[in-house]
């Protein structure tokens, strides 16, 4: 005679209030996968980095909750069920590469250093002067003075902005807002300077990211490098456009911090599946 078992709901909760406290840890790597893990893995084929939990708690199927997965909504449980949310967070510099694989374990795990290949932090990209934004055009003030460039919205090609005012007062105004094309000169006004943004290694531009263009009618001016010769290495201080017309092209300090990138990953468990 045929025999059928199963387990009953209260067996599979009190299996997942056993277990939720054990599930500390999400890896994710860039190891070549096929098909699903052998039950005897102890870790992914190449991992590349882990983060520790962001928020775990028991959740039951109610079609008036928040949480939708696999298109069934849930809500939060006071008291244990039989599925488990679980969210982890990964920061812009975490675990950067493309993600093949993904595990959840704990047990006592303790943080390991990620073996990923961190990106630059804070400013970065096209932020960095005299690596990503080029002076171009020419200026002729009828004396020595500044423009201040500032990007009104932020975003890549075709969707940045920048604004400039004329703090030097030397009667080209200010202007903008006006669509930055990276590659693309972008004149300020009257003034006959053009700023290019090539996109950086980020390929975007930050909201409030600020630069001051400096100009000087004498090709002498302490103020710049000498001989003016633009060279973003050996002489980051100086770009000559026009014989005898000096430019300075310099980022504002305190640089400002790129906005908060990071991707969750958001699950839901499911205890001993009926």
């Amino acid at each position: 005679m045929a025999q059928e078992h199963t387990f009953s709901d209260i067996y599979r909760t009190r299996v997942a209030d056993l277990l939720m406290p054990d599930i500390t840890h999400c890896a994710v790597g860039d190891g070549a996968v096929s098909g699903a893990p052998p039950p005897s893995a102890l870790g992914l084929t190449h991992e590349i980095g882990r983060a520790r939990y962001l928020s775990r708690f028991f959740v039951i199927p109610d079609p008036a909750g928040a949480l939708v997965f696999d298109g069934v909504t849930y809500s939060q449980s006071p008291d244990p069920t039989r599925f488990i949310y679980l969210n982890f967070r990964f920061e812009d510099d975490e675990a950067v590469g493309n993600w093949s694989e993904l595990g959840i374990f704990g047990a006592g795990v303790t943080f390991v250093q990620r073996s990923a290949t961190l990106v630059e932090g804070g400013v970065a990209g096209d932020d960095q002067i005299d690596r990503d934004v080029i002076l171009t055009g020419a200026w002729a003030p009828t004396k020595a003075g500044e423009l201040d460039v500032t990007i009104a919205t932020g975003g890549g090609s075709g969707t940045a902005t920048l604004t400039w005012t004329d703090p030097g007062n030397i009667g080209v105004g200010g202007g903008g807002p006006l669509p930055i094309t990276f590659n693309q000169p972008v004149s300020l006004g009257s003034s006959g300077v053009a700023l290019m943004f090539t996109g950086g290694s980020d390929g975007v531009l930050t909201t409030g990211d600020r630069w001051r263009v400096l100009g000087t009618t004498g090709a002498t001016s302490p103020d710049f490098a000498a001989g003016g010769v633009y060279d973003p290495n050996a002489n980051p201080g100086g770009q000559v456009l026009d014989a005898g017309m000096l430019l300075r092209l310099t980022y504002i300090s305190p640089a400002q911090a790129k906005t908060t990138v990071f991707l969750e990953v958001q699950m839901v468990l499911e205890v001993i599946r009926p």
